[in-house]
């Protein structure tokens, strides 16, 4: 499924004040692996201002007001084909690790439970304790 075929669930924005304009390295983590570069401009996008590679309105559920269905993201790919994901609520942040797989590997909320599926459309699926996201696949790897 292209991302043009999506953009009424997907629609990139620009998030300018996100984070600095520098690419950003992982500090090492159990539950994330080992540091990796951020792909260089000439590997990937940037969004201007930021570090992120690419910015979405994703969906959500469970982070901030029970109503909410969409969360603004930003996503740092790796060198090693891992990325980050920052999802932003209307009161907080949470940050999901991704492996080279496109699984969930860790989060910046301790869980009790966090697990992931990409189901046959390729949607990443993520379940964090009572949270849920879902984004396309493209969102993690880029085009």
């Amino acid at each position: 499924m292209k991302l043009s075929a999506m953009n009424a669930v997907f629609s990139c924005v620009a998030i300018a004040a996100c984070s600095p304009s520098s690419p950003s390295t992982r500090t090492t983590n159990a539950d994330v692996g080992s540091e990796t570069a951020q792909l260089s401009p000439q590997q990937d996008a940037y969004v201007a201002g930021t570090t992120f590679n690419a910015v979405a309105d994703i969906r959500c559920s469970g982070l901030g007001d029970a109503t909410t269905t969409q969360c603004r993201a930003g996503v740092i790919r790796r060198q090693d084909g891992s990325a980050e994901v920052t999802v932003f609520g209307d009161r907080e942040q949470r940050l999901l690790h991704f492996d080279a797989d496109n699984r969930v590997v860790g989060s910046s909320l301790a869980a009790s439970a966090l697990s992931s599926s990409v189901d046959a459309s390729g949607w990443v699926m993520v379940e964090l304790n009572a949270e849920r996201y879902s984004f396309p696949v493209e969102f993690l790897k880029g085009d």
